[in-house]
């Protein structure tokens, strides 16, 4: 029972994971403004995320208390996590230092249970199915990207968890051209920046979790899963045996629904990569074009790099067919992108060439961010500044406009200091490790997508939403692990 419960709960984390459903406990305020890095929030995700680990331990509390099951699973762990848990340690310590040490606690909550998470999902079988409702969330916030550009207005709702934004309105993300202020797609999300980039990693991902197209008898998927259709399922359970065995052929066979079903098997993948590629491309948002463009370079290089032996195995097999579908969908996501590239081409030299009043307004807040991080980074160099609390102590003007630096890696040092940058590159870099030696196409052009995004921007540890995703993400990539935290084995 418990085991249906947790199911239940990680499929509708994962769904609503784009999604920023929240009560606003304690509103954060800066320079006498409303500051969204100052906010202490409990978010809907927060509570699926809760209820799985109290319904585990629940579970497992005899394991637990015997205190073996958990040393044997600690003691399991492969190489990365390790100065994962020294970054952790750390961070924990940095608490006590912190001038807001509750916004500081709330962080810390953040990265252990995103870690949990990804451990978690690391020993999960039905991996699969967890990054396919994941993918249909990340798509559905996409396509509500899609109507606020066209419409060039986005709603507020309390109960999405949705902002309010407009075009006209100082502080809303646009694109500025001879034509006007355009507003770029939000999607479910804070910015566009992090719709964006939940798109080009969840294109990547969909290499591996969404399967081929089904036409040929015995082929698979690109996880090697033999692809049902819902044809052959009620073929075998109903038409065979059922009384009405004629009429249930003749409507699944030439009904109206039976096609609708075939279309969406059998191109629904190529779908979500047209439409994930068109969402990406209204959100403007240039780390995340790079970061899908680079992990796109990286997963052709190395599939062709470890190319099939002489004698074929069924890893060689998949390689080859994951290969042949990401030449298919990455043609169909060029095609899409190439004609909103010839209608929107006013709005898109902008960006591209970076120029305009916005762009320079946008590099100097950059380098002013960086500028003002590094000179915290100086006054608190052993275990940083706190966590979330770098724009506290940011001496960027006016006040409300503070923000984190815009470099992952540079944001950890702040509020860290050098232990916890030290254990994340660890981290980081061991873990490029695994998937190398795992020969992971995919997880390596996953993790080149990350670094990208890491490199230009701070949502994936400064912001609830970019943090759960990222761990999420992590957990979905992860060679598949049956001793991981909390699993069933």
């Amino acid at each position: 029972m418990i085991d249906k419960v947790v199911k239940i709960f990680i499929f509708g984390l994962a769904f609503i994971l784009p999604w920023q459903t929240r009560l606003i406990m304690v509103p954060g305020s800066l320079g006498g403004e409303y500051s969204e890095y100052g906010t202490l929030s409990l978010y809907g995700t927060d509570i699926c995320l809760a209820a799985i680990i109290f319904l585990l331990a629940a579970k497992n509390r005899q394991k637990i208390f015997s205190g073996r099951w958990a040393v044997k699973r600690l003691f399991f762990q492969p190489a990365w996590f390790w100065p994962w848990a020294g970054f952790l340690l750390v961070a924990s310590l940095s608490i006590l230092i912190a001038s807001d040490q509750l916004l500081a606690f709330q962080h810390w909550f953040w990265q252990a249970a995103g870690g949990w998470l990804a451990l978690w999902l690391s020993g999960r079988p039905d991996r699969k199915k967890i990054a396919a409702v994941f993918l249909a969330g990340l798509l559905l916030s996409g396509l509500f990207g899609w109507a606020q550009f066209f419409f060039q207005s986005a709603p507020a709702s309390k109960w999405l968890g949705l902002a309010s934004h407009n075009p006209a309105v100082a502080g809303a993300s646009v694109v500025e051209a001879a034509a006007g202020r355009w507003l770029r797609a939000y999607g479910s999300f804070d910015h566009p920046n992090i719709l964006g980039g939940a798109l080009a990693l969840g294109w990547l991902l969909a290499l591996k979790y969404l399967p081929r197209r089904p036409g040929k008898a015995g082929a698979t998927g690109a996880t090697g899963d033999r692809a049902l259709t819902t044809r052959a399922v009620i073929n075998g359970a109903v038409i065979n045996h059922g009384p009405s065995a004629a009429i249930a052929r003749a409507v699944i066979n030439h009904g109206p629904s039976a096609a609708i079903a075939r279309a969406v098997i059998n191109h629904g993948p190529t779908m979500f990569s047209g439409m994930a590629a068109a969402a990406l491309f209204f959100t403007f948002s240039r780390s995340a074009w790079l970061a899908w463009l680079a992990g796109i370079a990286v997963y052709f290089f190395l599939a062709a790099w470890w190319r099939p032996v002489p004698r074929e195995t069924r890893e060689t097999r998949e390689t080859r067919e994951t290969r042949s579908i990401a030449s298919v969908r990455v043609c169909v996501a060029a095609l899409v992108i190439c004609v909103l590239a010839l209608f929107y081409h006013n709005l898109l030299e902008p960006r591209l060439a970076a120029s305009g009043r916005l762009e320079e307004k946008s590099k100097m807040e950059r380098m002013v961010g960086w500028q003002s991080g590094i000179n915290i980074l100086k006054n608190h160099l052993f275990l940083g500044a706190g966590l979330g609390n770098s724009v506290r102590l940011s001496a960027q003007e006016p006040a409300a406009y503070r923000q984190p630096a815009h470099n992952h890696f540079l944001l950890i040092a702040i509020e860290t200091g050098g232990l916890g940058f030290l254990g994340w590159i660890a981290f980081w870099f061991l873990l490029a490790r695994a998937f190398w030696r795992a020969k992971n196409a995919v997880a390596l052009a996953v993790w080149t997508g990350l670094t990208m995004i890491m490199m230009f921007d701070h949502y994936f540890f400064s912001l609830h939403a970019g943090v759960l995703i990222f761990y999420f993400v992590l957990g979905l990539i992860l060679p598949l692990r049956p001793r991981a935290f909390g699993s069933q084995n």
